[in-house]
């Protein structure tokens, strides 16, 4: 339903919440180890959730991505989505057409309520409330390839 680099996205800023929970920062290595993303495209993300004011950045030996306990409690899932994915996610059609209305998808109606019920999650989802899960060690950040054991 997202793009991969809204994916990737989300996987990351969970990570630096974790983390910066626990009074720490983590490293674009940590967290390219951490969700499984490919380093390069990692690094373009974060710059993109950095300067959107999601992410913060420290440069140097100590230094590495961060957010604030307050940024923590705030920010909803669908923030995130929004500075990753635009508008695109508002005007997706299930059928992969360019726009979506009635009179162009057969499943437009129903595909609406879908997007509906998904936004309304994305809007009361905060990520302290998913980063708290994860620390607790319901979930993971890291997905194996369809192909793997």
């Amino acid at each position: 339903m997202f793009s991969k680099a809204c994916e990737y996205g989300i996987r990351a800023t969970l990570y630096v919440a974790m983390q910066s929970m626990e009074g720490q920062r983590a490293g674009l290595r940590e967290i390219v180890d951490v969700t499984g993303t490919p380093a390069a495209y990692m690094a373009k993300i974060l710059q993109k959730l950095v300067h959107a004011g999601i992410l913060d950045s420290v440069r140097g030996p100590v230094g590495g991505f961060g957010i604030s306990r307050i940024k923590i409690d705030n920010i909803r899932l669908a923030e995130l989505v929004h500075t990753l994915e635009g508008d695109r996610f508002q005007g997706t059609c299930l059928l992969g057409k360019k726009s979506c209305g009635d009179t162009v998808c057969p499943l437009h109606n129903e595909f609406l309520e879908m997007k509906e019920e998904m936004l309304g999650m994305l809007e009361n989802t905060s990520l302290f409330e998913l980063a708290s899960q994860l620390s607790l060690g319901l979930g993971t950040l890291k997905y194996r390839d369809e192909g793997e054991t």
